[in-house]
């Protein structure tokens, strides 16, 4: 960890693991009412009123256009695509043959979701039809232990 001045102030080994927190949240009544709100309405998803209302605040602070909200970087990169009439899976196609690094998150490309990786999903259907010899691979699944070896199990068929 660096301070502001680039100097190491702390830092974490395999032996001496540290967390480091990304940022100094600044919370304050307004966000704690906002997830209350939240909370007690059970609008936690994408469709909840504040969505709309940061999508219409983003869109004005542009000056024109439209904003759309979305989960995570790959919803962008899919939708990016997809806008401008590329074909995802040949931009896949050539992520995959550039690159020697592979993070697997299946999501359906709304949400982020980190599903078990499944044998008939899109996503190791892509895998499958591609050259995943000499990559290294990470993978993300928010689900039990169980859930990342089956996923774990599927990688290893696609990618042997």
């Amino acid at each position: 960890m660096l301070d502001s001045s680039n100097r190491v102030v702390d830092f974490s080994t395999p032996t001496q693991v540290r967390r480091f927190s990304i940022l100094e949240l600044d919370i304050g009544e307004q966000e704690i009412n906002n997830a209350l709100e939240c909370v007690t309405t059970g609008w936690r998803s994408s469709q909840g009123k504040f969505i709309g209302e940061f999508e219409r605040a983003f869109s004005s602070y542009l000056g024109s256009g439209y904003a759309i909200a979305v989960t995570n970087g790959a919803v962008v990169l899919q939708l990016a695509s997809t806008s401008m009439g590329v074909d995802w899976e040949s931009e896949f196609e050539n992520m995959i043959n550039e690159s020697n690094y592979i993070h697997i998150s299946d999501n359906d490309g709304f949400h982020d979701l980190n599903n078990q990786l499944s044998k008939s999903s899109s996503l190791s259907s892509m895998l499958r039809q591609s050259d995943t010899k000499n990559k290294d691979f990470t993978s993300e699944i928010c689900d039990e232990m169980n859930a990342i070896k089956k996923s774990y199990d599927v990688l290893l068929g696609v990618v042997l």
